[in-house]
């Protein structure tokens, strides 16, 4: 069954300030390739 806009919308904002974690722990390491964890977390966030 498809999600509401109200299920979905907390799950955007989640996945969000996910992915600006990643962005800011991995500049506060000196970089690393990135697209993996946005993957997984897109992929987590989906379930």
């Amino acid at each position: 069954m498809p999600l509401t806009i109200e299920e979905y919308n907390p799950l955007l904002q989640t996945a969000k300030k996910l992915r600006h974690e990643i962005v800011d722990i991995t500049m506060k390491a000196g970089g690393a390739h990135i697209g993996g964890g946005l993957s997984a977390l897109d992929i987590m966030v989906a379930l």
